[in-house]
């Protein structure tokens, strides 16, 4: 596969792809944040992120289609992708998308293909996202350092909700859960939402990586066990 000239076209449909979505904003539904977060363990240095996304429901769908776009920054690491999400009408608690992007990675010669699959699911009190990434060598099995998985699940064990003329709001509510990066580590997860600009404080412990890896990526083969890392983060919703 000539990555090069796929990157490039894929640069050349992203644009085009968003243009295309942003250009009907006016009746798509549009909701996004926007999230820095830290990773601390003792003794070593601290590791700041930025990432972020966009979320379109499409009304002419009956907002079963829509698109999903997610950005991931940190310490000479960069990604993008986008790609179209799905809600079935007979499971309107379930979301599943698939996505293709570019990632930049430290030392690495350029720009280079990313792929995604996610899930979401939101029932009642209960909710579940994961997102699996690979790039070219992880699909192939070539090397599997490209392969990312985020995993997040929560149920809400208190909240304040509204009555307004669209239905209940939540005011504030308290999630506690697990979720589990590779790479960064698994653990109990906590997190807070605030009735103000729609934010969420969280915190996730994260003592065990199966891999032994270094919360940055720095080292593979290491302690399976860490209990001084930590990661925690705002995110900021519109």
């Amino acid at each position: 596969m000539d990555e090069e000239g796929a990157v490039k076209r894929l640069l050349v449909a992203l644009v085009v792809l968003v243009s295309c979505f942003w250009a009907s904003a006016a009746s798509a539904r549009v909701t996004g944040w926007i999230e820095p977060s830290v990773q601390v363990q003792h003794g070593t240095k601290a590791l700041g992120l930025v990432s972020g996304g966009l979320s379109w429901s499409i009304p002419e769908t009956e907002d079963q289609m829509g698109l999903y776009g997610f950005f991931w920054l940190h310490d000479g690491w960069a990604q993008v992708y986008f790609g179209p999400t799905y809600t079935p009408k007979w499971a309107d608690w379930l979301t599943v998308g698939v996505h293709i992007g570019l990632e930049q990675v430290p030392g690495g010669p350029g720009a280079r293909l990313r792929y995604a699959v996610s899930t979401a699911v939101n029932y009642q009190k209960f909710s579940y996202y994961g997102v699996v990434e690979f790039d070219n060598l992880a699909a192939t099995g070539e090397n599997r350092d490209g392969l990312m998985y985020d995993l997040t699940v929560k149920g809400t064990v208190w909240s304040v909700t509204k009555a307004t003329k669209d239905g209940d709001k939540t005011q504030a509510a308290l999630n506690i859960g697990g979720r589990g990066h590779r790479a960064q580590g698994v653990g109990p997860y906590i997190e807070m939402y605030v009735p103000v600009g729609y934010t969420t404080v969280w915190l996730n412990w994260t003592p065990v990586e199966p891999e032994g890896w270094d919360y940055w990526y720095a080292q593979k083969g290491g302690p399976i066990l860490n209990w001084t890392r930590f990661w925690a983060g705002v995110a900021l919703g519109f």
